[in-house]
């Protein structure tokens, strides 16, 4: 099972306009990836690109 920790100090800085995109305290690859993984593995979620996100986003 994935056990994500409590967050400690400050949340992460971001763009200041939508979409907003995360420019601070990203993940490492390979839990991102597992994370994702993860996500998609609900029977009621479709994976499909993001329609209002950056080019090779993905959505749930």
């Amino acid at each position: 099972m994935l056990k994500i920790p409590p967050r400690i100090g400050p949340g992460p800085v971001t763009t200041p306009c939508a979409p907003h995109t995360q420019i601070s305290q990203n993940p490492e690859p390979e839990f991102h990836r597992a994370f994702k993984d993860r996500a998609f593995e609900f029977p009621f979620v479709t994976r499909q690109p993001s329609r209002i996100s950056v080019p090779g986003a993905e959505a749930l």
